[in-house]
């Protein structure tokens, strides 16, 4: 596992917060809004070496979208918004916080 700080102005920063994805599958295992709180997953491309997952926070009914692939320097780039029409998206960026610990 890993973990990162995740940032994005979309959406009034909505998208501002925490990730932790799992290395060994490539798949988000949990996204953490500063404002929203915990959010709900879904990996729309498991297994792969770029991130596009949905997120999802609390009763609001609206899916925020990110799409990214490694930006070089341990951490992704990409995009992240809402998937309506003229919606908002923005780059997306995640900086890793927290190195994979080893399992034992």
């Amino acid at each position: 596992m890993a973990n990162y700080t995740t940032s994005c102005t979309a959406n009034g920063g909505i998208l501002n917060g925490s990730m932790v994805l799992d290395t060994s599958t490539g798949d988000v295992t949990s996204y953490t809004s500063t404002s929203q709180g915990t959010g709900t997953v879904r990996n729309n491309n498991p297994n792969s070496t770029s991130l596009n997952f949905n997120v999802k926070f609390g009763t609001n009914p609206r899916v925020y979208p990110v799409v990214a692939a490694p930006d070089g320097n341990g951490g992704w780039r990409g995009t992240g918004g809402a998937p309506s029409p003229g919606a908002e998206v923005e780059t997306w960026t995640a900086t890793a916080t927290e190195a994979e610990v080893p399992k034992a």
